[in-house]
């Protein structure tokens, strides 16, 4: 079985942009919760599906997502979403969405933090241009452990043990997404398209 991953979307921008997105994002609302098929379809022009239309190929949402699946979980707030996706943050989906926010700003930053739902990794990718070319970076921490893994609901403290390592989270991936700022400026990141292939 997948784990879910969480990732927590910002897109930075003007306000064209952003109002474009939330029509794209409010679209995937319309359908029932976590409607993978609609949420393929709103972003993509040619989706593989079965022969129903109803379920879309694997090897289709590896190649377009990477990921398994991934869905809209909740609208967060301006210019923020909440998106669940299997196993991994689902890379191609955010370099998708950038080629669609691009045409309406071409400084549209992408940020996103993520977390597995065993908390390796969290982390945090962000997208934008250094020196006018599209870059992406990703950067991981896999050395958190959950110490409420050990304890049990009902134990005194787990509520506090419990808020002081969503902390704990919190500043990791922060610390990522400060981290793939750092290559992205420091022309580290990976470059999004060879010069032919620009958006």
């Amino acid at each position: 079985m997948a784990n879910n991953v969480s990732n927590y979307l910002e897109v930075k921008g003007t306000d064209e942009m952003i109002d474009a997105l939330h029509v794209l994002f409010d679209k995937c609302e319309e359908g029932s919760h976590a409607d993978i098929t609609l949420f393929c379809k709103t972003f993509y022009d040619e989706v593989e599906t079965n022969e129903e239309g109803t379920s879309v190929m694997n090897t289709w949402t590896y190649d377009n997502l990477g990921a398994k699946w991934v869905y809209l979980e909740n609208t967060i707030d301006t210019g923020r979403w909440n998106i669940q996706s299997a196993n991994y943050t689902p890379k191609e989906f955010w370099i998708r969405l950038y080629e669609i926010a691009v045409k309406i700003d071409p400084e549209v930053v992408i940020e996103v933090q993520f977390e597995d739902e065993s908390v390796s990794p969290v982390g945090a990718v962000v997208i934008k241009k250094y020196e006018g070319r599209p870059s992406i970076h990703i950067e991981e921490n896999y050395d958190l452990e959950d110490p409420t893994d050990e304890m049990d609901w009902e134990d005194e403290n787990y509520d506090e043990v419990q808020q002081e390592f969503q902390g704990v989270k919190e500043d990791a991936m922060e610390a990522c997404m400060v981290e793939s700022y750092r290559m992205i400026d420091g022309n580290d990141g990976e470059e999004l398209y060879d010069d032919e292939d620009e958006v």
